[in-house]
Order: C-alpha cells, then sequence, then structure tokens
C-alpha cells in the first residue's frame, strides 16, 4: 500500500502565512484544483506544516497502474506523492518522528498520470483523509 510505503526525497515544508497554498500547487501540481482544496482544508484545520514525500506504487495505485496500461499501453506514471498535514511546527525531516499523531490532520496520496494518446498529463488525488471539522463533531 503506497500511504505505508517508504518514502525517499522527502520535504518538510512549513505552511503559514506569508506561504501560499496556490503558489505551491501551481508550481508542484500544475494548479490542480482537488489538490489546492486539500491545502485549504488543512489550513482550516490550523495546518502548521506538510510534509511532501516520493513513495513507490504499491497496492491499489500500482493495481491501477497496470489496468490503465493494459487499456493505453503509452501510459506512464510520472510520480507519485505522500502528503501529510501537521498542526505542529517543525522544519527538518528527522522531527516527524517527534510528531504525536494526533497532531496530523491528514494525508494524500498524490498521483501525476501521462498517456499522449489519451492526452492525458495531470496531477489528481488518489486518495486522501482528513480529520474531520471540529465543529461538525
Amino acid at each position: 500500500m503506497s500511504r505505508l510505503a517508504t518514502a525517499s526525497n522527502v520535504e518538510v515544508v512549513p505552511v503559514t502565512k506569508p506561504f501560499s497554498n496556490f503558489d505551491f500547487v501551481d508550481d508542484r501540481f500544475q494548479g490542480s484544483f482537488p489538490i489546492r482544496r486539500l491545502f485549504s482544508q488543512a489550513r482550516s484545520r490550523e495546518c502548521q506544516t506538510a510534509v511532501l514525500e516520493e513513495i513507490p506504487a504499491a497496492g491499489a495505485a500500482s493495481d491501477e497502474n497496470g489496468e490503465i496500461k493494459g487499456l493505453f499501453p503509452d501510459y506512464h506514471m510520472a510520480a507519485l506523492r505522500r502528503l501529510s498535514f501537521w498542526r505542529g511546527k517543525f522544519k527538518e525531516e528527522k522531527e516527524i518522528s517527534n510528531q504525536d499523531a494526533a497532531a496530523c490532520i491528514g494525508f494524500a496520496i498524490l498521483k501525476h498520470d501521462s498517456s499522449v494518446s489519451q492526452r492525458v498529463n495531470e496531477w489528481h488525488v488518489f486518495e486522501s483523509v482528513i480529520v474531520q471539522y471540529p465543529e461538525a463533531r
């Protein structure tokens, strides 16, 4: 399962002001509206730090890749990222393990698919889980 996969190229991103969700998603994820929405949800839940990790395709992501490749032989998964949102402030990868699990607001698996024949070259949210908004409880 990709959500549990060992990551590489871990990047800790402070997301407090003057950080711009829009600029970050524009620069990293082709301005994907659903990914912008994830950042908006995280910010509304007092997110202060995001962690972006490269991960290998495993489980459902790997299965999906195989199914798409069977339909469109020129299909290529260009990237797979795990994005997690945290209430606490930290700046370095080594600090992730010090975070309390309750400080995790949620995570998403973001997938970049490409197929020339289908004119597809875009990021999408493959999977996401965000804690319930406090007022909805």
